[in-house]
């Protein structure tokens, strides 16, 4: 996989369902411009600390696989959803969820990426400009399995 290819959508599924324990579906979904109110960035980065892939997340997907993989009930993270705001926990289980993506973005010759910055709300520094010019894009909706669906974007710097 090239260093500016994108995950194949179908290994996303298998991932987080793996990781979450729960049966996760998805379909194509809205393009993130931007982290949503109360969404959750994570960057990843080269050896050269170059930023090469944005793993975005809406609060909804946060908060439902936040709280699938700590077997927080289902309620608390449609109540986060319906308020727009994630909570601690949720937000750090999340961000367990993107780290293990790592290994869907690993570039060509075994080249890693590592996740080095995980926002709530706001996009971190140097983040903003591959908003503004992706080179590529994987727009997904995931629907974790009782505990409901999100948006989750991968976006090439």
């Amino acid at each position: 996989m090239s260093s500016k290819a994108l995950p194949d959508a179908g290994a996303v599924v298998k991932l987080v369902t793996s990781l979450i324990g729960k049966q996760v579906t998805q379909k194509p979904g809205v393009a993130l411009k931007q982290v949503p109110k109360g969404g959750v960035v994570g960057v990843f980065r080269n050896d050269a600390q170059e930023i090469v892939v944005l793993v975005v997340a809406d609060v909804p997907l946060a908060a439902a696989g936040g709280a699938a993989l700590a077997m927080i009930p289902a309620t608390a993270a449609q109540d986060a959803a319906r308020s727009g705001v994630l909570p601690p926990n949720m937000a750090e289980n999340f961000r367990e969820v993107i780290n293990v993506m790592s290994g869907l973005l690993t570039g060509s010759g075994n080249r890693a990426v590592r996740l080095t910055e995980f926002a709530v709300g706001t996009v971190p520094e140097q983040a903003g400009e591959v908003f503004s010019a992706p080179g590529g894009r994987l727009d997904l909706e995931l629907d974790i399995q009782g505990y409901g669906k999100g948006a989750l974007s991968f976006i090439v710097a």
